[in-house]
């Protein structure tokens, strides 16, 4: 099992990567691919598989397959990317943003479209504070399931 500081060091390293891939006149995205990808398999994925069981999800979500639902990420990745790009080098602020940002949640495909119609499936809402990665959701009247103890699922 790799452990999380060294998660924490592979991101880091490509954060330094995209900065000299965009330094160098390499366009925009080739390194957010890579950050993109990164993220995922190295972080987002880390405890639960993409459609677990114990992954975030709606509460429209709650007990369907995972072929009626979609992963959404709950604060979009375009976003993550430009914070992490601003937090770097920075260690304790990389880690932060990924702590606070990177969410994967199982919306149904329903809720992933009411995202896109109100122009929000790459983009947090006008009014976001820039810290409650449930923005999104909130402003569409996408409700979380909560999991023991009043986390959110």
């Amino acid at each position: 099992m790799i452990d999380e500081e060294k998660r924490l060091q592979v991101i880091f390293s490509l954060i330094s990567l995209a900065h000299e891939m965009r330094n160098a006149g390499f366009p925009k995205t080739s390194y957010s691919k890579i950050l993109r990808e990164t993220i995922y398999f190295v972080w987002e994925i880390r405890d639960v598989s993409k459609h677990s069981n114990l992954r975030k999800r709606s509460k429209a979500a709650e007990g369907l397959q995972a072929s009626a639902l979609d992963y959404d990420h709950a604060v979009p990745m375009r976003i993550v990317i430009e914070t992490l790009l601003c937090a770097w080098p920075d260690k304790q602020e990389v880690e932060k943003v990924l702590r606070c940002f990177v969410h994967g949640v199982l919306i149904t495909k329903e809720e992933h479209e009411l995202l896109r119609e109100k122009g929000l499936s790459s983009k947090m809402p006008n009014d976001w504070d820039g810290k409650d990665w449930t923005a999104r959701y909130l402003k569409v009247g996408i409700e979380l399931s909560a999991l023991q103890g009043g986390e959110m699922a």
